[in-house]
């Protein structure tokens, strides 16, 4: 029998505190992933605690024997002490294996002391990463998961007392960088270490690339100097993409060696793990506050959210969830028990009660997006933190006149408005009988995906159609439920995504229609084919309607007014979303 055929014991997913401060609803999404896959996954929280004295202890909720376990620990959050966070998550495991549990693995979103590297003639080894690797082996942990950083190989070869997994960031990446990628955009690299990755970026997405060589004077300062550089020289944009920001050093310097080759090009920054010291935050709010740097986009990974001006923080863990959870089952399976043997001459009845049956393959979840025009406009500071700790992945923006058949819609302003408190990836919905002409506001520069109607686009104007496109914005196209796709423009434009209206457009709490499903059924074919990259449902989504719409073939779904009552965000509703898609 097949590893991937062997039924999970039970699941526990066990929370450390500092986990829980920086990512409060995090190990909630990832028990009901779990769900799907395990019979019997129990939550314990915050497992940690300090002794009056100011030593560690651990408590345990209840009987772990038997059971697979999930630690979640950030050793890293904002305000924490990395090395008290390590012990934590040790003193942890050590309990839940002695008191009988069958496997233990840990999840880091970012791994604390991966960075501690020593020169050792002419190498560069991270040696506090193998101690913690010898030190979590030890305290019984089997697997590391963490998601992947620039120095993955350098990891991977110091991993022994415990397995590592790195888990693929190529999604959040590509959303950290997508709004900034235009005409003469440049990408750079700060070090060596990561030059290779931002080389394969700046191929996929067609850009030149800048490298630097760095050399480290101390624990925050770097002197730095730019190689073939003469991109620069017709750039208007330099993105510094880097894996990790502490001290901002690097970073700095940068900065400060592209302004000395071009001093007019705009600088931008992004990153996967952001966690600033004092003197690194105080560091960037300078670069920030000053025009040295534009904008940073940054992931929430190593748990730190600072306050600075013209940030943009993506929440991590959405990217990572599937394959968190795909990880963490994959590996629990080489360590579940083998099925009994079967003795000489039993029967065949006898045979299919001692073999379990294959664990069900879980189905995958749709992205959710949230339609800005069921929000409450005056309070979206607060509005969509909520929404992307609720799992949603994408921000949605209509655009209409309502001589198109659109009741109303938003201006083109809120698109900066959005950017301003979200890093989510736009996708902005313009509903006009001439798109072509609204598409030259330069605000469209910041969207991630612009959607037109099929019916919208007159074949007598796509090269006038073609030009007013921003350069770096994927495009869209919208059916209504019952209109059929014309398969010739969408790979005459290269669209994307089609999206099916499920509601009459134009309004809020319309009634579904059924007819959408057909047409999500002939979106999901050409997808299939790889035709199209995203199959989306637009309106009239609950827990009722939603789980018919991703049946059909919907990999993305609009939240509208049934998700969002009275324009707030209700998280029940959302999770009741979220637990539909477990009962299919």
């Amino acid at each position: 029998m097949s590893p991937r055929d062997l039924p999970l014991p039970d699941v526990i997913v066990a929370t450390c505190s500092s986990f829980e401060s920086a990512f409060p609803e995090a190990a909630e999404l990832i028990v009901e992933r779990l769900r799907g896959s395990v019979g019997n996954v129990r939550l314990q929280q915050s497992i940690d605690g300090v002794f009056p004295d100011g030593e560690l202890c651990v408590d345990l909720a209840d009987d772990p024997t038997g059971c697979h376990v999930l630690l979640l620990q950030c050793a890293t959050n904002f305000g924490a002490d990395p090395n008290r966070e390590m012990m934590a998550l040790l003193a942890a495991a050590r309990s839940y294996r002695d008191h009988g549990a069958a496997y233990v693995a840990a999840f880091l979103p970012h791994l604390a002391y991966s960075r501690q590297d020593r020169h050792v003639p002419a190498q560069r080894r991270p040696l506090m990463a193998a101690l913690v690797s010898d030190l979590a082996g030890a305290a019984g942990i089997e697997d590391v998961i963490t998601l992947r950083s620039g120095n993955a190989a350098l990891l991977d070869a110091s991993f022994a007392g415990a397995r590592l997994t790195l888990l693929p960031v190529d999604g959040l990446v590509d959303d950290l960088l997508r709004p900034l990628v235009g005409d003469g955009a440049v990408l750079v690299a700060p070090d060596a270490g990561i030059e290779p990755a931002v080389s394969a970026l700046a191929r996929a997405h067609g850009v030149p690339v800048v490298a630097a060589v760095k050399k480290r004077l101390g624990p925050e300062h770097v002197s730095l100097a730019l190689f073939d550089s003469t991109a620069l020289d017709t750039a208007r944009t330099a993105i510094i993409v880097d894996d990790l920001i502490t001290s901002a050093g690097t970073l700095m310097a940068t900065a400060q060696a592209v302004h000395e080759r071009c001093e007019n090009v705009a600088v931008h920054a992004v990153s996967t793990h952001l966690r600033p010291t004092v003197f690194g935050s105080k560091r960037l709010q300078k670069l920030l506050s000053g025009g040295d740097l534009r904008s940073l986009r940054a992931s929430d990974a190593a748990g730190s959210k600072p306050e600075l001006d013209n940030l943009a923080v993506l929440p991590a863990l959405p990217y990572v969830l599937a394959d968190l959870v795909n990880a963490f089952l994959r590996l629990g399976r080489r360590n579940a028990p083998s099925p009994p043997a079967v003795a000489a001459g039993a029967t065949t009845a006898t045979v299919s009660l001692l073999v379990p049956r294959p664990t069900p393959v879980p189905v995958p979840r749709p992205t959710l997006s949230a339609s800005v025009i069921c929000m409450n406009l005056a309070d979206l500071r607060a509005q969509v933190p909520q929404l992307e700790d609720a799992g949603v992945l994408r921000l949605h923006v209509d655009i209409a006149d309502p001589g198109f058949g659109g009741e109303f819609g938003l201006p083109v302003q809120i698109i900066s408005d959005l950017r301003s408190v979200s890093a989510l990836p736009l996708d902005v919905h313009i509903m006009y009988a001439k798109p072509e002409r609204l598409l030259r506001h330069p605000v469209f520069r910041m969207a991630d995906q612009i959607s037109v109607h099929q019916r919208s686009v007159d074949r007598g104007r796509l090269a006038e159609f073609q030009r007013a496109l921003p350069d770096g914005v994927s495009l869209g196209l919208v059916i209504n439920a019952d209109e059929p796709i014309d398969q010739e423009l969408v790979e005459l434009l290269g669209v994307k995504t089609v999206t099916v209206m499920s509601v009459v457009p134009g309004g809020a709490g319309r009634p579904f229609q059924e007819a959408a499903l057909d047409g999500i059924a002939l979106a999901r074919r050409l997808r299939d084919r790889g035709i199209l990259s995203a199959v989306e449902a637009d309106g009239a989504v609950d827990q009722d309607t939603a789980p018919r719409l991703v049946s059909a073939g919907a990999d993305r779904l609009v939240i509208g007014s049934r998700m969002l009552p009275g324009r707030e965000v209700s998280l029940p509703r959302i999770r009741a979303l979220h637990d539909s898609f477990d009962k299919r």
